[in-house]
């Protein structure tokens, strides 16, 4: 059965990883209630997952590993706060 979940992203670190059902499929970045979260269609059965890095740089800091921003998901607004989400989602 499928179903949508959420997952948190960290703020306090550049990394975040996240097991993810294996056949997800990346919905959605956004701020809810103060939290970074990530939203994705799964299947609740799918039997087995995958780990998932996503990568969150803010504006303005600077990048110490280039290889962290190949691949961009969203840019997220955060009151005053910037967050440009990198990571391999497929």
């Amino acid at each position: 059965m499928k179903v949508i979940y959420k997952y948190p992203i960290s703020l306090r670190r550049v990394k975040t990883e996240i097991l993810l059902p294996v056949g997800f499929k990346y919905l959605d970045i956004q701020v809810q209630d103060g939290k970074l979260v990530l939203w994705a269609l799964v299947d609740r059965d799918a039997g087995s997952s995958q780990l998932v890095t996503l990568y969150t740089h803010g504006t303005g800091i600077p990048v110490e590993d280039e290889s962290t921003v190949k691949t961009y998901l969203k840019t997220v607004r955060d009151g005053r706060f910037v967050w440009h989400i990198f990571g391999d989602l497929k």
